[in-house]
């Protein structure tokens, strides 16, 4: 935990020549929403939005979609015709199956 705590977060160009591998990594709290667009296991881009008054009254699960839904209108251009990942630490989110467009 130290050492992941100490190390610098070098943000990366997203690279069209490597293999796509792109995840979005969502997350919610009570009054807003991030994320964080990652290739290969490194950070891309991050994103954070506040919440609305509406979008405070959703359930967790309803914030955590929120987050996923934002993420991606936010990071079309760079997700679009690639396959990729979401990952999520919501558990009752992950009931969601993958379906190709």
């Amino acid at each position: 935990m130290m050492k992941a705590t100490s190390e610098d977060i070098v943000l990366r160009s997203l690279d069209n020549s490597l293999p796509m591998s792109i995840e979005v990594a969502p997350d919610a709290s009570l009054e807003g929403t991030g994320a964080e667009l990652l290739q290969k296991g490194k950070p891309v881009v991050f994103l954070s939005s506040k919440f609305s008054v509406a979008d405070c009254k959703n359930t967790m699960g309803g914030q955590e979609l929120l987050a996923v839904v934002h993420a991606l209108r936010e990071w079309r251009c760079c997700v679009e015709r690639h396959a990729f990942g979401i990952k999520t630490d919501h558990n009752p989110s992950r009931f969601c199956k993958v379906y190709p467009l």
